[in-house]
């Protein structure tokens, strides 16, 4: 009965940590919102999948910031 609640739980988990890196992953600006408002969705991201036990590097995180804001900044 144990194991059968981990596999499932763990299902979820993983599939919960495949969605969050993927909205990560294709996160876009958002114009409606201030560059501020841009960057903390994508450090709120990274903190939900460092609950969820996966790595997002601090350079990786700059380097997705650098390459979602516009041009004027």
């Amino acid at each position: 009965m144990y194991d059968t609640l981990v596999r499932i739980y763990k299902k979820d988990s993983d599939q919960e940590k495949c969605l969050v890196l993927q909205e990560f992953y294709n996160y876009k600006y958002d114009s409606l919102n201030d560059a501020q408002t841009n960057i903390s969705v994508l450090q709120n991201l990274v903190f939900k999948l460092q609950i969820l036990k996966e790595e997002i590097k601090e350079t990786m995180l700059i380097s997705k910031i650098l390459t979602i804001l516009p041009e004027k900044f």
